[in-house]
């Protein structure tokens, strides 16, 4: 498998649009992410698009308010922001909306893996990026590594599936990059400390509590 680009979440509560007023403040801004363009999606059984088609062109995007008027009456849809401090493009993906949540997906150019600077390590700006959104989103759990569970399709992880996954010891030997938030209130910081003494650790795991109530586990490439 080639660098992994692709982040999975749990489902988001809320609506998309309470969503990306949050985003707008707390992660667009603060990561220098700009809009750039919109995709118009649909439902798709083709296994080549994953679940989501693309439906006609990619359309320029440079605002909140101009992404939800081009979002309106759809049921999948995505937005392109450029990061013009790596360069590079992060891609947001929404669909399956319901009244109450919906499911999200992240991917972005494999070059932010390995972007570093004189004050960032290599992959610590993605590392920023992503526990920002998790935080922003309020998703229970997010995922990102050298798994096919995070590189294909567009589905909601399940909070039960990756808890299941920390407690076996699989999520503190995935290979570098990887990246795992974990809400603390689906595993307490005593339960964390005790799995972190009980299992095998790849080399460059390091862990962390977010002062937002995260968990991160986190493997970047030296």
């Amino acid at each position: 498998m080639g660098t992994p680009t692709s982040v999975k979440y749990s489902r988001v509560p809320g609506t998309p649009e309470e969503a990306l007023a949050r985003l707008d403040e707390h992660v667009l801004a603060p990561c220098g992410l700009e809009y750039s363009e919109f995709a118009a999606l649909r439902p798709d059984d083709d296994p080549y698009t994953e679940g989501l088609d693309l439906v006609g062109d990619l359309v320029p995007c440079h605002s909140r308010p101009e992404a939800l008027s081009l979002a309106r009456g759809l049921t999948a849809w995505g937005i392109s922001f450029a990061a013009r401090a790596v360069p590079a493009d992060v891609n947001l993906y929404v669909y399956d909306v319901d009244r109450s949540s919906f499911g999200t997906r992240l991917t972005f150019d494999s070059s932010i893996v390995y972007y570093e600077t004189d004050e960032l390590a290599r992959g610590e700006w993605l590392v920023r990026l992503l526990a920002a959104t998790v935080a922003t989103l309020g998703c229970s759990v997010c995922g990102y590594g050298p798994d096919n569970a995070y590189e294909a399709g567009y589905d909601a992880l399940e909070p039960g599936n990756v808890v299941a996954r920390l407690r076996a010891g699989e999520l503190f030997t995935m290979g570098p990059p990887q990246f795992h938030a974990i809400a603390a209130g689906l595993v307490t910081p005593e339960e964390m400390a005790g799995l972190l003494d009980q299992h095998p650790k790849g080399p460059f795991l390091r862990y962390g509590l977010t002062t937002t109530g995260y968990h991160l586990l986190r493997a970047m490439y030296p």
